[in-house]
C-alpha cells in the first residue's frame, strides 16, 4: 500500500509542480485585478490553480513520508517528525481552502483582524514549507530517495527563503519524479528469495 501512495505522492506532486509553473510563467502576475493588468477571470483562475497546487503539494508529501516509511525501520523521534509534518501539510491545505472560501464569499482577501485568522493565514504561508523542510530531514536519514535524498530539505529551505516559484515549480516536478520512478523500480525489481 505505502508504494502505491508513495507514487501517487509523486503524481501528485509533478502535477502540482506543473500547476505552479503554469500560474507563475503561463498568467500574468497573480494579485487582485486593480494592482495588475490582469482581468477579474485571471485572477480568480491563478487563485484556483494556485489552490490546487498547494492540495497537490499536501498529498506530495504525504506520497514522500509513504516512501521515507515504507519498508525501513524508523526511530520514535523520525516517526514523531513525520506525523508533525503531514498534520502542518494538512492543516496548511485546510488554511488554504478557507483562503479560498474567503476569496469567493467576500470577493477579496480580508486582512488579518483577530488571531484565528492570523493563525489561520500563517499556517496557510508557512506550513507547507516547514513540513517539506521537516519531511527533508527525515529523507536525509533514508535510503529509500537514493542519490535525491537531500532534495525534499532543499526544495523545503527553498520555499522558507522565498525562491521564485518556477524554481520552486521544477524541484516539485523532480521531487515527484523521484518518488514515482523509485517506487516503479521497488514493484518491477521485487527483492527475490532463496
Amino acid at each position: 500500500m505505502s508504494s502505491k501512495l508513495a507514487r501517487w505522492g509523486g503524481v501528485a506532486a509533478i502535477l502540482g509542480g506543473v500547476l505552479e509553473i503554469v500560474v507563475t510563467a503561463g498568467l500574468s502576475r497573480p494579485g487582485p485585478p486593480s494592482l495588475t493588468l490582469a482581468g477579474q477571470a485571471t485572477y480568480e483562475t491563478s487563485i484556483l490553480m494556485s489552490v490546487a497546487g498547494e492540495l497537490l503539494f499536501a498529498a506530495g508529501l504525504v506520497g514522500l513520508y509513504a516512501s521515507l516509511a515504507g519498508g525501513t525501520e524508523q526511530s520514535r523521534f523520525a516517526k514523531g517528525l513525520g506525523v508533525t509534518s503531514l498534520i502542518l501539510a494538512s492543516l496548511a491545505a485546510l488554511a488554504t481552502l478557507a483562503f479560498l472560501l474567503q476569496v469567493m464569499l467576500v470577493g477579496t482577501f480580508v486582512p488579518a483582524q483577530s488571531f484565528l485568522v492570523s493563525a489561520v493565514f500563517f499556517l496557510g504561508l508557512w506550513g507547507l514549507p516547514l513540513a517539506t523542510t521537516l519531511l527533508g530531514v527525515i529523507a536525509l536519514r533514508s535510503r529509500a530517495l537514493g542519490y535525491w535524498k537531500a532534495l525534499p530539505l532543499v526544495l523545503g529551505v527553498l520555499m522558507v527563503l522565498g525562491v521564485p516559484y518556477v524554481v520552486l515549480g521544477f524541484g516539485w516536478i523532480l521531487l515527484g519524479y523521484v518518488l514515482w520512478s523509485s517506487q516503479r523500480e521497488k514493484v518491477s525489481n521485487p527483492a527475490r528469495v532463496h
